[in-house]
């Protein structure tokens, strides 16, 4: 069994590049993450040099021989028949909190297909907490869920850069007491209606913007072109 850890990457088989695995490699150090992969997600592993700790999923981007390969080379690996009641992203969601990972990192989860991009963005919104940070990695920038609600108001400090776009988009339902620092267009102690408008096409004024949420599941979204994404972030 995998002992716990504090921290998670999981890959997906989403799209990605060589400037994206690039953009990887700096958030992946520490010998506290627990690297998981997510069925096609092994081979973006592969390509920083990395071995995961699980590979997961019902692996129907993957040969017998590529997961036979790496459970060979002792990787944990997890079956799952294709017709199942969650996606392979969920199952390794799940199996990171499992382990008590506090922040969760979410790597390759967009691409061309519409529906998986959006529920996995839902996802992150939704295994998000006060207490469990989870930031995803985009091609052209970051995507970070703060949550507010029972356990407390949830906080976060990004990095964003003048010239960015930053657009802050309720999730399941209103988000209550939104308060953001460093914003062109600030908003205070404000509720936000689930499809509303008035919170995109922001500008940041600085490179580290703040967001808090009262009550409710709330994305930051930041659009940073080829620019460094860090989740260098700290919730309360």
């Amino acid at each position: 069994m995998t002992p716990a850890f504090r921290r998670a990457a999981i890959f997906g088989n989403g799209y990605w590049d060589d400037a994206y695995a690039e953009r990887l490699r700096g958030l992946l150090e520490g010998g506290d993450l627990l690297r998981v992969a997510a069925d096609g997600g092994i081979r973006l592993w592969q390509r920083l040099g990395y071995v995961p700790h699980v590979l997961l999923g019902d692996f129907d981007s993957l040969s017998p021989e590529e997961v036979g390969g790496w459970e060979a080379a002792g990787v944990e690996v997890l079956r799952y028949p294709v017709a199942k009641d969650k996606s392979d992203l969920e199952l390794a969601l799940d199996y990171a909190a499992a382990r008590g990972a506090a922040s969760i990192l979410l790597a390759a989860v967009t691409g061309s297909r519409l529906d998986h991009s959006l529920a996995n963005l839902f996802l992150a919104a939704r295994f998000a907490a006060p207490d469990v940070e989870v930031t995803v990695l985009t091609p052209g920038g970051a995507v970070y869920p703060v949550v507010g609600g029972a356990q407390g108001p949830g906080a976060r400090r990004l990095p964003a850069r003048p010239g960015d776009v930053v657009a802050l988009l309720p999730v399941a339902g209103p988000v209550k007491g939104v308060t953001t620092h460093n914003l062109r267009y600030a908003l205070r102690d404000a509720d936000l209606a689930w499809g509303s408008t008035l919170p995109i096409s922001n500008e940041p004024l600085a490179g580290i913007i703040g967001v808090e949420v009262r009550e409710g599941r709330l994305l930051v979204i930041v659009e940073q072109g080829d620019r460094e994404v860090a989740p260098c972030a700290s919730q309360s």
